[in-house]
């Protein structure tokens, strides 16, 4: 396996928990919710299967094909889902059993195309059973069949009088040797860590101030910069993601905030930034319920609740929208009351 299909691979278990639970009863709204983050993931995947890549959607599936990491059958699957996810847009659909069969499809043909590079999908669930079979039935070459039959290579131990001069002195090695050089180790990579978490703070601190400027287009770079060189960490995306829906392009802020929110979906400041691209676009159903799960994961987040108030005004809940905004005090969300 590649590093790159390694890397996608990984990234197709975050989202293999919620794959699992789309076959439970649950509302529209809900559903909805998990095919739109399942699409994130498997793009996701399929990013790192390029080794990095900005493109998305049917242009993301078709670069992938081209360069023959996924088979016809693989993409063509990507494509069906991509279909149904894009119909969850609509605030007025409501996903199908065939829209849920399309992306439990399309994750199993990912999973498979990531997980034994170049193996058609429609081989995968017979693989196993045809280990025994010749090589032509069971699509391996001669030469990856006899790389894994091969035997582990035996321990030959020295010959007398060769003693491993480095092993000898290392057993000879008190016990309180080996605790000193363990806390040593311990020590620089603890003083290691804590400069690396430093800088990382610093300049996000920075990047923060830069858009507090007004000077967006360095803020966009740093922050993209901090996203390449921590690829686990959410915040960069969530604020290239507002940075992306403010100046209108929402394809972009759509794309980073899926990606936040798959890295971190406990965080409730990802969930209300999905929430407010989606009142932007007047999506309020779906809208509604980011804003609901911002606030059930932080109770505190005043924003959250005022924009969700918003969108239940939206939706024709007046009386709940206000006492949301009054709960939430004042700031931009305010207008909506009036």
């Amino acid at each position: 396996m590649t590093a790159a299909h390694g890397g996608a691979d990984s990234g197709l278990a975050d989202i293999r928990p919620v794959v699992t639970r789309v076959d439970t009863p649950r509302s529209s709204e809900d559903l909805a919710a998990d095919l739109i983050e399942i699409w994130s993931g498997l793009e996701t995947a399929l990013r790192r299967m390029l080794g990095g890549s900005s493109l998305s959607g049917q242009a993301l599936v078709r670069e992938v094909r081209q360069r023959e990491m996924i088979t016809l059958t693989q993409a063509h699957a990507l494509l069906q889902f991509l279909a149904a996810r894009e119909r969850c847009d609509n605030v007025s659909y409501k996903p199908t059993p065939a829209d849920v069969a399309a992306a439990k499809d399309a994750f199993a043909q990912l999973d498979t195309a990531t997980g034994v590079p170049g193996r058609d999908a429609a081989t995968a669930g017979a693989a196993s059973a045809m280990a025994g079979a010749p090589a032509a039935a069971t699509g391996y070459s001669s030469a990856q069949r006899a790389a894994a039959a091969t035997p582990e290579p035996a321990i030959v131990p020295p010959a007398p009088g060769l003693r491993p001069l480095m092993r000898d002195r290392a057993a000879g090695l008190p016990t309180w040797g080996w605790i000193a050089i363990a806390v040593v180790a311990l020590a620089f990579a603890g003083v290691a860590a804590y400069y690396a978490m430093q800088n990382r703070g610093d300049d996000m601190d920075k990047a923060v101030r830069m858009m507090a400027d007004g000077r967006r287009e360095a803020a966009r770079g740093e922050f993209t910069r901090i996203a390449r060189e921590n690829p686990e960490l959410a915040t960069p995306h969530v604020f290239l993601a507002r940075i992306a829906r403010e100046e209108g392009d929402l394809a972009t802020a759509r794309r980073e905030i899926e990606t936040a929110i798959r890295l971190d979906p406990a965080w409730s400041v990802a969930q209300r930034e999905m929430g407010m691209l989606l009142l932007s676009q007047g999506n309020y159903d779906l809208a509604r319920r980011f804003f609901v799960r911002a606030v059930q994961l932080n109770p505190a987040d005043s924003a959250a609740k005022g924009f969700l108030g918003c969108s239940l005004i939206r939706l024709g809940n007046r009386d709940l929208g206000l006492r949301f905004i009054g709960q939430a005090g004042s700031g931009s969300w305010s207008a909506c009351a009036r």
